[in-house]
């Protein structure tokens, strides 16, 4: 999020766009994984892509003394758990956006927010006009406005990230945790100041070393 609001004050919102569309795919991954309790199987998935592209680069020939082998090389603890999951089926399948989307309830986040956004990961034939003007410092081609939803549907879809997770999780958070993701939440929908009190509170609970969560009793 950081790196979007950065890009954005330099007025590059073609690649805020672009990270606008990368937290959507994570909002939609966590939904998925979150409902169908597949962490395990997904971090397994990870693992296998991961060692087997480095495993891929070890053995390229064209690669031979322009990689750094201490990154590639697996390690022994990798080695034995490839060994481990390797034969073994892989239960994870990559969730298709629009699927999610209409099972949230939320349509409209992928027609006019992930659908929209795939317009700047794609090449299209006015891409460039922006970064032209502003790089040459000449009036822009067309009127461009400053782009500001591209940052408020982010902290939005952040929000719901955050939220999402804390509900997945396997703990019970404090209350005032909860209520400072909803009252951010609120202030995006009505410039509400509540949660600039919930979050005095909770950086209270944190400087008095409190725990902000505990594991959830069964």
């Amino acid at each position: 999020m950081n790196g979007l609001v950065q890009l954005w004050k330099v007025q590059d919102y073609h690649d805020c766009w672009l990270l606008y569309r990368a937290i959507l795919d994570r909002l939609f991954y966590l939904e998925s994984l979150g409902r169908n309790n597949t962490f395990e199987d997904f971090d397994s998935w990870c693992f296998k892509k991961r060692y087997r592209y480095k495993v891929k680069c070890l053995k390229d020939t064209t690669l031979i003394g322009k990689i750094d082998l201490t990154y590639f090389t697996p390690s022994k603890e990798d080695k034995r758990r490839y060994a481990n999951l390797k034969n073994k089926p892989t239960l994870w399948t990559q969730p298709k956006a629009h699927e999610v989307a209409s099972s949230m309830n939320l349509g409209i986040l992928y027609d006019y927010g992930y659908n929209f956004a795939s317009m700047f990961v794609h090449p299209s034939a006015t891409e460039g006009e922006e970064d032209y003007a502003r790089l040459i410092g000449s009036k822009p081609i067309k009127s461009y406005d400053d782009q500001i939803t591209v940052v408020h549907n982010s902290c939005i879809v952040m929000n719901t990230i955050i939220k999402e997770g804390l509900f997945f999780s396997q703990l019970q958070w404090r209350s005032g945790v909860l209520k400072f993701v909803n009252d951010f939440m609120k202030y995006m929908a009505e410039r509400s100041d509540d949660y600039l009190v919930t979050f005095r509170e909770v950086k209270r609970m944190a400087e008095m070393n409190l725990d902000l969560c505990q594991i959830k009793k069964i």
